[in-house]
């Protein structure tokens, strides 16, 4: 796809080739993911990534594997 390898390059950098779920970091398994997912939002931003082992990266396209979002009430 066309800036994911800028886009991978950024994510690598910001999480210091590090899977964000498991520390993982041989950087021949690592992938950008979309937190949004970038054919709906079209944003191919840092804060819209997250680095990710390529397994978990397929589970989390796959809808098998989520992020929780905390908010702060009150």
């Amino acid at each position: 796809r066309r800036g994911q390898p800028k886009f991978r390059q950024k994510l690598i950098d910001l999480y210091e080739g590090k899977c964000a779920i498991s520390g993982w970091h041989p950087e021949s398994v690592l992938a950008a993911a979309h937190i949004a997912p970038h054919c709906k939002a079209g944003i191919n931003h840092s804060d819209n990534g997250i680095l990710l082992r390529s397994d978990f990266h397929e589970l989390f396209d796959d809808g098998l594997f989520v992020f929780g979002v905390c908010v702060e009430v009150g």
